[in-house]
């Protein structure tokens, strides 16, 4: 038996309508995020202001440069600050990048939504047309059946793909969260290693790693966005945040027992942080692929329904 170009119609227009739903709902979840990238934004600004002002305030003749300079570790404290400093701007420039790039998706998401727009009533006027071919053909039972399980087929199907795509994202994820986990592993072995012996060599490989793992964050908090808003569109809220890693640790390197128990301390909490989400990754994945399972099936059982009733005898 030949395809319909009616069914083509609706199967196609149905499909239109599921997407343009589903992007509906990632636009408004894109919004969100953005308005909180906004705001991370504005406070990492502030904070990078009130460290560029300290370190100004140790250079010049300010009183607390006077002071600094009395109670003696000026040069110390001048250290500290400027590498304040330089860590506020980092993360500012990173949530600058991430407001750029979910800016840029939220551009290219409502083209494509412009594109959708007639979608839903595209459908509407298809199932009209099939609706009045069936009644011309004088059998209520296939137009009883049809055009439902049409919309079925299309549903679950498109509910299959949303759901293939949040198991990719959520792979991506779990691969840049293993790169986080390695860095700051390494990092806690020389951590380790530096609180006990105070060694300078163990103390620097401590802050490479530490940079490696803010590098790695990054790149998996992207990751999770897209994670997050793949799982929207399946009607699953989630907000999965990373922990800072190198903001903790803005540091400069010195020899000193009670820093080194600090950084060393939070070197164990940033990656206990870090477990916890991966943790939930993972659980989130397995309960995906039970959907993914449920809709194989069912999107199996809604085809051989459509395709017994469109054959001859069916």
């Amino acid at each position: 038996m030949g395809t319909d170009p009616v069914d083509e119609d609706i199967r196609r227009h149905a499909e239109r309508a599921h997407r343009n739903e589903r992007l509906a709902r990632r636009r408004q979840a894109l919004t969100t995020e953005i308005d909180e990238a906004e705001a991370r934004l504005a406070g990492l600004e502030d904070e990078r202001e009130a460290a560029r002002s300290d370190v100004a305030r140790l250079e010049g003749t300010s009183f607390a440069a006077f002071l600094a300079t009395l109670t003696g570790g000026k040069e110390e404290k001048l250290a500290r600050e400027r590498l304040a400093a330089e860590a506020a701007g980092r993360q500012a420039e990173s949530a600058r990048s991430r407001l750029e790039w979910l800016r840029a998706d939220l551009d290219a998401l409502t083209a494509e939504l412009d594109e959708l727009a007639s979608a839903p009533a595209d459908l509407a006027a298809a199932l009209d047309r099939k609706e009045r071919l069936l009644r011309e053909s004088g059998d209520p039972r296939v137009m009883a059946e049809l055009v439902p399980l049409t919309d079925d087929l299309a549903g679950a199907g498109a509910e299959l793909r949303e759901t293939e795509e949040a198991l990719a994202e959520g792979r991506r994820s779990l691969e840049a969260l293993e790169a986080v986990t390695a860095a700051l592993g390494r990092a806690r072995g020389a951590s380790t290693f530096d609180l006990i012996s105070q060694n300078t060599v163990a103390g620097f490989i401590k802050h490479g790693e530490l940079g490696k793992a803010d590098e790695a964050a990054w790149r998996a908090q992207r990751a999770l966005d897209a994670f997050a808003r793949e799982l929207a569109d399946l009607g699953i809220t989630a907000n999965p945040r990373l922990p800072d890693v190198e903001a903790p640790f803005a540091e400069v390197f010195f020899n000193h027992m009670a820093i080194d128990a600090r950084r060393h301390r939070r070197v164990m909490e940033t990656r206990k942080a870090v477990d916890s989400v991966v943790e939930w990754t993972r659980g989130m994945m397995e309960e995906l692929r039970g959907r993914h399972e449920t809709l194989r099936r069912r999107h199996g059982e809604l085809q051989d329904r459509r395709h017994r009733l469109l054959s001859p005898g069916g």
